[in-house]
């Protein structure tokens, strides 16, 4: 089960002459070992041609139809969505573009699997969406089959993407783009929320009676970000995973934070002036490596002589840093993370944000 790690040599002036080259772990081996059955491909070309394809359709209609209402273009993306007044209290990231800039209504969804099982793509030539089977499996089975979570997972997807191609991340630009390890987080960031408040105002929209009320449109945006950690899971290796890019569990890091700060918040305002700023946490005391211009983590091995810690700004600008003590264990989150287990993950955040409570900083001041 260990990676092995093959190098090439080649006697070059000027250059080294050993340079990484296949690297071998029982993940990779996994992930391609089991071909699809019929079954899962039915499955995969249902989630395909009548959810995505009609989720994409709504998405469509959903940034007509607000073009279509809005007289003055001159406002903030933020101020055509629903909750307006906290929305504009904490007016977050003002620089994005409106949804209907960055979506194009001639698009659709291809029929036929994209060549690569595990990812997707989008042709702007041909305005085709481009989706892998075992992507869609994946996203499948992350709700357990649940069709509404399901439609809401693809639909954050979707803001989410429509958004990276204003931001100029697609498959055009997209080659190697993981060396921008910070720029990558930051812009994900965004994207993420993007995404969560566009899916809390076509909520509000489309099925009014979901949400009623400050608290239940509070607890939705807790829920969404939620669906969105538990869709990030469909793009890792299968577990146990403990060779993780930095970057990666980053933003797993962020978004678990902002979900239980975003949950305990006081009011909406304040749940929103949590999300208007990106975040600042991390793990330190993992070993590092590098590789492709990747910085990668070992889940598994802490570096010697060194205990890991857990250090985050909090919301009134203080840094702090916190060791394993009690049900705050470090290496237990670590091994869940490791083992993709989703609410071992939960548990350890409750726990953090009860232990930065009982100091100040883990929200923001009270808002009225």
């Amino acid at each position: 089960g260990s990676a092995v790690q093959t190098y090439r040599h080649r006697v070059t002036e000027g250059a080294p002459s050993y340079r990484e080259a296949i690297r071998l772990t029982a993940n990779e081996l996994a992930a391609g070992a089991a071909p699809l059955t019929d079954t899962e491909r039915a499955l995969a070309d249902h989630v395909r041609r009548e959810i995505f394809a009609d989720v994409l359709r709504g998405v469509i209609t959903f940034a007509t139809m607000k073009r279509s209402d809005v007289e003055d273009l001159s406002r903030s993306w933020f101020a055509y969505l629903q909750p307006r007044e906290p929305l504009a209290a904490t007016a977050p990231f003002p620089t994005l573009p409106a949804i209907w800039t960055v979506v194009d209504p001639r698009d659709a969804v291809a029929l036929e699997p994209y060549h690569d099982p595990f990812t997707y793509g989008r042709d702007k030539d041909q305005h085709l969406w481009m989706v892998g089977d075992r992507l869609l499996l994946a996203f499948h089975h992350a709700v357990a089959g649940d069709e509404v979570k399901l439609r809401r997972l693809i639909r954050l997807f979707l803001f989410h993407e429509y958004l990276h191609d204003y931001q100029v991340l697609t498959k055009y630009t997209a080659e190697d783009v993981g060396s921008f390890a910070n720029c990558l987080e930051r812009i994900d960031y965004l994207a993420d929320l993007y995404a969560v408040l566009h899916q809390l105002d076509y909520t509000l929209r489309q099925e009014p009676g979901e949400i009623q009320g400050e608290q239940a449109q509070q607890e939705f945006m807790a829920g969404q970000i939620n669906l969105a950690i538990e869709s990030f899971w469909a793009f890792e290796p299968p577990a146990p995973n403990v060779r993780w890019q930095e970057r990666r569990l980053r933003r797993y890091l962020n978004w678990f934070w902002r979900r239980v700060q975003v949950l305990r918040a006081p009011n909406l305002r304040v749940a929103l002036a949590v999300l208007a700023r990106q975040p600042a946490i991390e793990v330190a005391g993992l070993t590092h490596s590098v590789g492709r211009g990747r910085i990668f983590v070992h889940l598994d091995r802490p570096r010697v002589g060194e205990d890991l810690e857990i250090g985050l700004v909090l919301e009134d600008d203080r840094f702090q840093r916190y060791g394993t003590a009690g049900d705050l264990s470090i290496e237990r989150m670590l091994a869940a993370f490791a083992n993709a287990e989703h609410q071992q993950i939960q548990r350890f955040f409750n726990s953090l944000f009860e232990t930065v409570n009982a100091t100040g900083g883990a929200l923001p001041p009270v808002q009225q």
